[in-house]
C-alpha cells in the first residue's frame, strides 16, 4: 500500500490527523479492510489482463448442443448429464 504512490505533505497530515483521532481497534480494521481490498483489486486486475483462457482441454460431450451454459433471470445454468 506504501509503495505505490509518494506521499506529499497534504496526504501525510491527513493520515496523521486521521490516525492520532482513531479508536485503535478502528485503525486495525481499517488497514485490514484496505489490505483485503488491494488484494481483491490486485486479483482482479491480474485476471482481466492476462491472455485468453486456455481452453485446449475443455471437450464437449453433446456435440448437438448449441449453448454450454445458458442465463436465466440472472443465473448460470448448464445440463447435467
Amino acid at each position: 500500500i506504501l509503495t505505490e504512490r509518494p506521499f506529499n505533505a497534504a496526504i501525510i497530515f491527513t493520515l496523521n490527523y486521521i490516525i492520532a483521532n482513531m479508536n485503535f481497534i478502528h485503525l486495525i480494521n481499517g488497514f485490514s479492510t484496505i489490505k483485503e481490498v488491494k488484494l481483491s483489486l490486485n486479483a482482479i486486475d491480474s485476471f482481466l489482463t492476462t491472455e485468453e483462457m486456455n481452453t485446449s482441454h475443455i471437450t464437449r460431450t453433446d456435440a448437438s448442443s448449441e449453448e454450454a451454459i445458458a442465463i436465466r433471470n440472472g443465473n448460470f445454468f448448464w445440463e447435467v448429464r
